[in-house]
């Protein structure tokens, strides 16, 4: 700052090619505070992690598989106490706005007892084919973040749509539950004490009992998929390894395995039971669950040597395919670069999911 201040005053004497040198070095202070701030920003959010990412660059990614197959993980029975229930008809309510793909829920949960929104996206013959079940892919947002982040940023209804065109994943229903409550709280999709809000319960029981009581759904768990990106990538991790009961697959990008809170206190109180629970490695480890894992991670990401801990804790049944990139950000455009690889391995391994011939 000095250097700059004895600039101005030694051009200040020069009419014309001061006023321009002095705009320059207006200018080259403005950037040099935009450069700070954005680079720290960039440190704490984990935006990119490279000047590379920054500008594009992709390396090469490595995919490695632990455990037993994708598709006998998910076509296993799971390990429940508590039986999901079927529906014999396919007659269900009306839609809020039928002959449309889109459709908006607003569900109260009877277990949790929340009252949150539930877009939904339809596939395109749902309502042409009346008789038919569809799978169901439970997409959870980011925090912070809205259900939007996947009808509008992520598109993933678009990118089914491609997947479905190239014969490569069956039609399937997407229903993306509010992760949060309220939306400016990072729960982390835990269930908290009494009295507070029940996230795990909210998403993992409410949000399929409402599917299946409202759509026309197949009821096998090989046909029932989480996928997150971010905080939602840890809540699709908790539905698929503790809830093997309901869903055959989890599908990880940019995640964690830990609970890893935003902003506020943690909802539980550290090294109690119930906060134990959601160690995912330690659940992974003790139970073995039948369930068939996807996950993007990134080496420079704060949280590889959680998915390496979560690579070294699997074995059968559970199954584990990591996608590891040497140099990713932890952003939009890499998920969204890498959702059209999660479906085709949905579609390839999961039995619920492969396309009808």
């Amino acid at each position: 700052m000095t250097t700059l201040v004895t600039a101005w005053i030694v051009t200040g004497g020069l009419f014309v090619v001061g006023v321009l040198a002095r705009a320059a070095l207006v200018l080259l202070t403005a950037v040099g505070l935009l450069v700070g701030v954005g680079l720290q920003l960039n440190g704490d959010n984990g935006w990119y992690v490279s000047w590379e990412d920054l500008a594009g660059a992709q390396a090469q990614a490595q995919v490695s598989t632990e455990g037993d197959a994708a598709a006998a993980a998910a076509a296993a029975p799971g390990r429940s106490q508590d039986a999901t229930t079927t529906h014999a008809s396919t007659e269900r309510p009306p839609l809020p706005s039928p002959g449309t793909r889109r459709q908006e829920f607003t569900v109260t949960g009877d277990a949790s007892h929340l009252t949150l929104p539930v877009p939904v996206t339809l596939p395109a013959s749902y309502a042409t084919s009346p008789t038919r079940r569809y799978p169901v892919l439970i997409a959870y947002h980011g925090y912070p973040g809205a259900p939007s982040g996947w009808t509008k940023t992520m598109r993933v209804g678009q990118a089914i749509d491609e997947q479905v065109a190239a014969n490569r994943l069956a039609k399937t229903i997407v229903v993306v539950p509010q992760i949060n409550s309220p939306l400016s709280r990072d729960g982390e999709c835990m269930d908290g004490p009494a009295g507070t809000p029940q996230l795990e319960t909210w998403l993992t029981e409410d949000v399929p009992r409402f599917a299946k009581a409202r759509l026309r759904t197949i009821e096998d768990r090989s046909a029932w998929a989480t996928i997150g990106y971010s905080a939602g990538a840890y809540c699709s991790a908790v539905a698929g390894i503790l809830h093997p009961e309901t869903f055959g697959a989890a599908i990880v990008m940019g995640g964690y395995v830990r609970p890893d809170f935003a902003d506020g206190p943690p909802v539980l109180p550290a090294g109690s039971p119930a906060a134990g629970r959601y160690d995912l490695v330690a659940a992974v480890r003790k139970h073995t669950p039948s369930v068939a894992l996807w996950v993007q991670a990134g080496r420079q990401s704060p949280y590889w040597s959680q998915i390496q801990a979560l690579e070294q804790a699997v074995r059968p049944p559970t199954s584990l395919t990591t996608v590891v990139e040497p140099d990713s950000g932890h952003r939009w455009s890499v998920w969204q670069a890498r959702l059209p690889d999660a479906l085709r391995w949905l579609g390839a391994e999961i039995l619920g999911f492969r396309p009808q011939r």
